[in-house]
């Protein structure tokens, strides 16, 4: 028998998924980076509204009669409270309550997962059915973010014909590790897979063989990724990456896709002549903390005199996908472009009581916005006061190098970072990579004074609020928790955008997303999502800002707001 659901304030959220997954009459692929209320990771059934989504609609589809295929996968994260590992044939039994469901035996259901080492797992999340359409987007089942107190905000997008075809071929990509069995027992790796076999057992093994079926739309296995329109004629472009699924071919992992939708926002900002606009969960990383800190995040620039300390906390991946992005931006206003950035409010958590977290970010528990990490502070002083030397790479097209492609020959939401390092980073991209600084009319390289003004002029930067006149949840007289996004969306010139699950932040995972190119829907699409949100987010008279005029254009320095080069003038005495 199905299951009751309470509703609440964003219930649509399930019920627009389950009506989705209904709707299926062949084939069903599901992938997202946890499992409903992390079920099969946890030792327990109580999965809340999502968990109970996904089963009322198997059911449904059960009793149509029709032999439909479901392949649901799910990420195996590092060290989640203490218990990593998702475990498919216990989500299975704890999802489905065989000796309950009283089944047909008519479905064919899989379940897998997989994790190479501590860096890289799937992050993108899909429900595609029967090739026709796909929901994609950032929402993951997680019911305390997004169903009671203080949710995140988020955003997903619902596409029909060649879009579903590349979901998926995306899915049928991440079950290789499961299929082919390889990384097993290797380091920390993790790759399982379970399956129903009459819908009586749940079987479970090492020794399985037979991969699961792939959608038949699916031509040529894994290598028809080409564009296509929608149904009423909007072009949109697959824009995935693989991660470190992408090594195992040949030692040419970005040709096959290691970082394919790193590249493809990229590739818009560049080809942008007016506006670029990001709403993004954070534009900075995860900063790591403890035994995960101590393992290697060392990555960027040295920011101590201690050889090989961590005191970046951000890996070698997670801080040269972010450095590229910074560079993107840096570039894209030295071209008088103007860039709007709304992120998470920082520390944007739940208003739970406890310590503030360990690492340098030390985000309080009790609703208040942090203090943030002078990581550039760090580095001028282990440098003795000097910016460091530009590295080679970041010269090249994309920050890569000749030997990487030949390419190189041409929970928490806010993390804890303040908006004003943004900005911060920014600043310290020009001031290391001196060829990308900006130049007067009269063709001379800016100086310290006029790249403050001109950032403050070229890049908004606000976070997201309640309304313009509260910048966050409220539980009675007293503070809730920040408001995060969980959004990761790019816009360029109102003409194009992504919408997928992949981070303007380096995290190195694998991740789904579509590029929309086409203007009409673009336009649409930033009237009644960017519009509304950033009315707000810019707050009464602009004082959400740190940097920026709020508008599309800064006609002069004076029409700014910029707290933030005040408090740079103030407290740092970086030069170039």
């Amino acid at each position: 028998a199905g299951e009751k659901l309470c509703v609440g304030h964003s219930d649509f959220l399930y019920d627009r998924m389950y009506s989705h997954i209904i709707e299926a009459e062949e084939f069903v692929d599901i992938t997202s980076l946890d499992s409903p209320n992390n079920m099969g990771v946890r030792p327990y059934t109580d999965y809340h509204q999502f968990g109970r989504m996904l089963r009322n609609a198997i059911l449904y589809l059960d009793k149509t009669g029709k032999p439909i295929t479901i392949k649901i996968l799910f990420s195996s994260l590092p060290n989640l409270w203490g218990v990593s590992n998702f475990y498919p044939s216990r989500f299975l039994k704890d999802l489905l309550k065989l000796e309950q469901a009283n089944m047909t035996g008519q479905l064919k259901i899989y379940a897998g997962t997989y994790r190479y080492e501590t860096s890289s797992w799937n992050h993108g999340k899909v429900i595609a059915i029967d090739g026709k359409k796909v929901l994609t987007g950032g929402t993951n089942y997680y019911p305390f973010d997004y169903l009671e107190e203080d949710p995140v905000f988020d955003v997903n997008i619902m596409v029909s014909n060649s879009p579903a075809i590349a979901a998926h071929t995306y899915a049928a990509r991440l079950w290789r590790p499961a299929c082919d069995w390889y990384w097993e027992g290797t380091g920390a790796s993790h790759v399982e897979l379970a399956w129903i076999n009459n819908n009586k057992n749940i079987n479970s093994d090492s020794t399985y063989k037979n991969c699961p079926p792939v959608f038949n739309g699916i031509y040529d296995g894994y290598d028809n990724l080409y564009p296509g329109k929608t149904a009423d004629g909007a072009m949109v472009i697959q824009a995935a990456r693989l991660g470190d699924l992408a090594l195992d071919e040949e030692n040419n992992a970005i040709e096959d896709g290691k970082m394919t939708s790193d590249l493809a926002m990229l590739a818009m900002m560049e080809s942008a002549t007016r506006t670029i606009y990001f709403s993004q969960q954070d534009m900075l990383p995860v900063i790591l903390d403890g035994s995960a800190a101590a393992a290697g995040a060392n990555g960027g620039f040295s920011c101590s005199k201690i050889p090989g300390s961590a005191c970046s906390g951000m890996t070698k991946t997670t801080f040269d996908d972010t450095w590229r992005i910074i560079g993107g931006i840096a570039k894209a206003i030295n071209r008088d472009l103007t860039v709007s950035i709304m992120v998470s409010a920082p520390c944007a958590l739940a208003a739970l009581p406890g310590e503030p977290s360990p690492n340098q970010l030390k985000c309080p528990r009790n609703g208040g916005k942090g203090g943030g990490f002078d990581y550039w502070g760090d580095v001028l002083q282990a440098h003795n006061g000097k910016w460091p030397d530009a590295r080679d790479r970041d010269g090249k097209h994309a920050h890569i190098t000749k030997s990487e492609s030949p390419l190189g020959a041409h929970r928490s939401y806010g993390y804890g970072w303040t908006l004003y390092e943004i900005a911060d980073w920014i600043y310290a991209y020009y001031a290391i990579n001196k060829q990308f600084r900006p130049r007067n009319d009269n063709g001379r390289v800016m100086n310290k004074a006029e790249v403050l003004d001109y950032i403050c002029t070229k890049v908004n930067i606000a976070h997201v609020r309640l309304t313009a006149e509260e910048e966050t949840y409220k539980r009675g007289k007293h503070n809730g928790g920040q408001i995060g996004n969980h959004a990761k969306i790019v816009m360029v010139d109102n003409e194009a955008f992504y919408i997928g699950s992949d981070n303007a932040y380096g995290a190195g995972l694998a991740e789904f997303g579509l590029i929309v190119d086409d203007a009409s829907k673009t336009v649409e699409f930033k009237m009644q999502y960017w519009d509304t949100l950033w009315t707000e987010a810019k707050g009464i008279n602009n004082s959400g800002l740190v940097s920026g005029c709020g508008a599309s254009e800064c006609h002069s320095k004076e029409d700014s707001k910029c707290p933030w080069k005040e408090d740079f003038l103030k407290t740092k005495n970086w030069t170039f």
